[in-house]
This record gives structure tokens, sequence and C-alpha cells, in this order.
């Protein structure tokens, strides 16, 4: 909120590490969206059940990254937004767009990007960027568009596994290796037995069990026989 109690404007920040420590530009949009769409998907897998058994058994797999979508509105003509006008919507687009669509060479990527507005603050990555032009001058250049943008919410490897810390053997694991940590018993922790160290070496490619060392990030697969 602003100091005079009303909303401030959608804030997008674009970072060029999954840390979200360096910033590397900004933007804030002259019209807020009228609404946004915040999505949440929990995904299933159906189990293998009798022959003409009713109904079916089905069973966790995870829980997909959360999206945000909503659309901008761009407008030179000072109808929609009399008092923070657009002078040119070609310029406020393509700046918008450096911000969240071009390639960066540093991390061979668009940018990662937080979005904040009011109480809302959603870390991810564009995933979609529709843009509709509507109104035009006489030589042909907009003076109104709207843009249908998506994204999909981002969490980097290490939280996203200390977030988890599931102690159930049939979902899969994000563990970072520290001092002192093996394989064997990385194993242990997650499984409750060190027996299946080789599955995970092979699981993670590495050339020996051994081959491990503090700040690797390991995936631990479900149990084959879970």
């Amino acid at each position: 909120m602003s100091d005079d109690g009303e909303l401030g404007k959608l804030n997008i920040a674009a970072f060029s590490d999954e840390k979200f420590t360096a910033q590397t530009g900004e933007a804030d949009v002259l019209i807020n969206p009228s609404e946004y769409k915040h999505g949440h998907v929990v995904n299933y897998t159906t189990e293998n059940q009798a022959s003409g058994s009713a109904g079916e058994t089905i069973k966790f797999v995870n829980v997909a990254s959360e999206t945000l979508s909503f659309k901008l509105v761009f407008d030179a003509t000072g109808v929609l937004s009399a008092t923070n006008p657009c002078s040119d919507v070609n310029d406020r687009i393509n700046k918008l767009k450096a911000v969240i669509y071009n390639y960066n060479g540093k991390i061979h990527s668009p940018n990662y990007l937080q979005i904040s507005w009011g109480p809302m603050l959603f870390k991810c990555r564009l995933t979609s960027m529709d843009v509709e032009y509507t109104l035009f001058k006489p030589d042909g250049s907009p003076l109104r568009a709207k843009m249908d943008l998506g994204f999909k919410g981002f969490i980097d490897p290490v939280t996203m596994g200390l977030a988890q810390q599931k102690q159930s053997a049939d979902l899969t694991h994000l563990r970072q290796v520290v001092a002192g940590d093996t394989l064997p018993l990385l194993c242990y922790r997650v499984y409750g037995s060190s027996a299946y160290y080789i599955e995970v070496a092979k699981y993670n490619q590495l050339i020996s069990f051994r081959d491990i060392k503090p700040g690797d990030i390991l995936v631990f697969p479900p149990l084959s026989n879970s």
C-alpha cells in the first residue's frame, strides 16, 4: 500500500541468480491488472486395479509449481490512465520485455523474476507472453495494447529440499551434501537404510558413490519397491 492508502503499482524485478540476490533490473506497470489468477495443481497417478472393481485408487505424485497469470494494458491515449499516461506503447512494452523476456547471456536464459503487488510476492520464471494491439495512430503506431502474461513459480533446489524434509520413502527428495556426509549415510537418513547407495549413485550419474562433495545437490528417487 502507498502512504495515502491506495494500492501501489505491480512491480516485476529481474535477477540473474536463482537465489534472487543479484538484481539486474525492474519494471513498474502504469496500469495495474484488474485481476490475476494464482494456480495450484496436485498430481496423482492411478493405481492398477482388478477388472470390474468400482472406482479407482489414486496415489500422490507431487505438488506442481504454482502458476500466476494476468493481463496488462498499455494505453497512450490518456483515457485509461490520465494521471500516469504512457507516451509510447512500443517503448513501454520493449522496456518490460527487457526485464522479463529477453535472453540474459550470463545465465543463458531469461531472468529469474520476482513479482510484488500489495501482499503478493511471487518468485518465478516467465512461461508465456502474448501481445494484442487494439488501437493505432494514422501511421500504424500502436496507441493501445493488451499483454497476457504467464509465470511458473520457482524455488531453488536447496530451498526446495529443505522445505520438503519429508521422511516417506515413496517421495522424491533433494539433499545438499555437507561436510562429513557419505552417500550411504544420506541414504539411511532418507530411506531408513544405507543399502540403496548404489542405486542412488547411478540415478545421479556418479562415477563412484564416493564422488560427492559439500555443496552438491543429490536426488533421492522413490524406492522402486515402495
